[in-house]
């Protein structure tokens, strides 16, 4: 919603954190906080802190197995933006997201790392969800596999 603001003369988009408005304090904000690592655990405290005060788009999505560690990893310059490299084979996976939004990672296989292409998410019902790139193929089984040559866009 906020991009589609951004986006359109029609609207006015704004973000503001506690830090811009001086609305609630910082000792209030680490009071809450303390009140969510007691409720939700450390990590997921965070992520609301992040999300409710600070208005990050990038904390961790409740319930993420890895979130705080790809932020850390994103936040400390260790995933690199990376070239498609069109001789290079570029796989898929999926998480058809019944319940939730449906993602599709774009990878390719190098002979020491895994380089990430691009990333797919939307939110649907699975059984209208399919593979829409010529050249892939979908799977017999729960989910979908499918390989597509040159960049998965």
């Amino acid at each position: 919603m906020l991009d589609v603001a951004r986006e359109s003369s029609d609207w006015f988009a704004q973000v503001l954190t506690v830090d811009n408005t001086g609305a609630i304090s910082r000792e209030a904000v680490e009071i809450q906080r303390r009140e969510y690592h007691g409720i939700y655990g450390d990590e997921a405290g965070d992520a609301l802190i992040e999300q409710e005060y600070f208005c990050s788009f990038e904390a961790a999505v409740l319930g993420s197995c890895w979130g705080k560690q790809i932020r850390e990893a994103e936040q400390g310059g260790r995933i690199p933006d990376v070239a498609v490299n069109r001789y290079l084979r570029v796989n898929t996976a999926w998480d058809i997201g019944v319940d939730d939004a449906m993602a599709i990672w774009c990878f390719q296989v190098y002979f020491m790392f895994l380089a990430r292409c691009s990333m797919r998410s939307r939110r649907s019902r699975a059984s209208t969800l399919k593979p829409t790139r010529s050249g892939a193929r979908s799977g017999r089984s729960r989910g979908v596999r499918s390989r597509c040559y040159g960049a998965c866009s």
